[in-house]
């Protein structure tokens, strides 16, 4: 008799045993076997996101912009999950140099901070008053506003600060002695997320950028060029025909649309005497990954002033040349 009630406890015990072994078990795969399946399914989308995006930023500069005028690309991404999103704002990209070896000028207010119609023009260095006024011309609509004399550090103007800009300092004989310009770059973006974080992959200024929370890198590089004392840079403009975006948890086909609206040579191999500058705004993340792309010392060696603006200083100065592309983009879900 007493063995069969301890076989019988015995089997209880068994299988309560059992039980909490099993639910342990389900409990740690639930709690750390999902999460980790789940964050390798992003970054597999991530990484498949960075090899389109590359394919399409490839299109657009080979294809599109090689091509000229009015040509065009009709291009495809899949995935099985994210958002897809047109931005017509991007990044923002501030030039400005002088051109007299003797001047020397900062900027500052360009940023996205609301006050899209006024400036700070800070002159350094002018002991033969070079700078007398300044000519605003308003590259997205073709008008122009003249601001004669320089009235002081603050500028307010008529038109907007945005999209693109070029702003000339003239001397009293109406000679360019300086420049800025102002470019704001438009993206492609997709976005996934685990249970951990959230990847971001971007196509902008002829670049790919991946970004995961507040850091990001760029995958695929811009064309730049800078060997000794010659620097040609390429803007890339993507205008997005309407904001739109679209995806979800589901699989997600889109094609893209990409035409070329116009390529202008905005510099040609002028004489920058001193220094080029420049300023970035935008995402903390692509802010971040675009200066450590330029102040890298395996590409194009800028250094970086306290307030972060970069500049390019080479001994006896530079020929700059700057070219600007324009790109009409639209996105249809197929």
């Amino acid at each position: 008799m007493c063995n069969r009630v301890h076989y019988a406890v015995s089997d209880v015990i068994a299988i309560i045993l059992v039980f909490i072994i099993v639910s342990t078990t389900v409990g740690f795969i639930l709690l750390w076997g999902t999460p980790y399946i789940d964050e390798k399914k992003a970054q597999s989308r991530k990484e498949s996101a960075l090899t389109q995006f590359s394919m399409i930023t490839d299109v657009i500069k080979d294809d599109v912009i090689s091509q000229g005028f009015r040509s065009k690309k009709i291009v495809e991404f899949r995935t099985d999950s994210g958002y897809l999103n047109l931005d017509s704002q991007g990044e923002r990209f501030i030039l400005y140099y002088s051109l007299y070896p003797n001047f020397d000028f900062n900027v500052s207010g360009l940023g996205f901070d609301g006050k899209d119609k006024e400036f700070t023009f800070k002159i350094e260095k002018d002991p033969q008053g070079l700078a007398n006024s300044l000519t605003i011309k308003y590259l997205y609509d073709g008008s122009s506003e003249v601001i004669d004399p320089i009235p002081g550090e603050l500028i307010t103007v008529n038109g907007l600060l945005s999209n693109a800009v070029q702003i000339d300092i003239n001397n009293i004989g109406k000679m360019v002695v300086g420049r800025i310009w102002l470019f704001d770059t438009g993206s492609i973006q997709y976005e996934t997320s685990s249970s951990y974080t959230t990847y971001s992959v971007i196509i902008e200024n002829g670049a790919v950028l991946s970004n995961q929370q507040n850091y990001g890198f760029l995958y695929y590089e811009p064309t730049i060029y800078n060997n000794d004392d010659v620097l040609g840079i390429r803007i890339i403009q993507l205008k997005p025909n309407s904001i739109e975006s679209a995806g979800g948890s589901g699989g997600l086909q889109c094609r893209f649309t990409i035409k070329l609206n116009n390529s202008y040579l905005r510099e040609d191999s002028a004489r920058v005497p001193v220094c080029l500058k420049m300023q970035i705004f935008g995402n903390d993340a692509c802010v971040g990954a675009w200066k450590n792309y330029f102040t890298s010392l395996a590409t194009h060696g800028f250094s970086q002033f306290p307030d972060g603006t970069l500049y390019l200083k080479p001994e006896g100065g530079m020929n700059f040349t700057l070219t600007h592309s324009v790109c009409d983009v639209s996105m249809r879900v197929v």
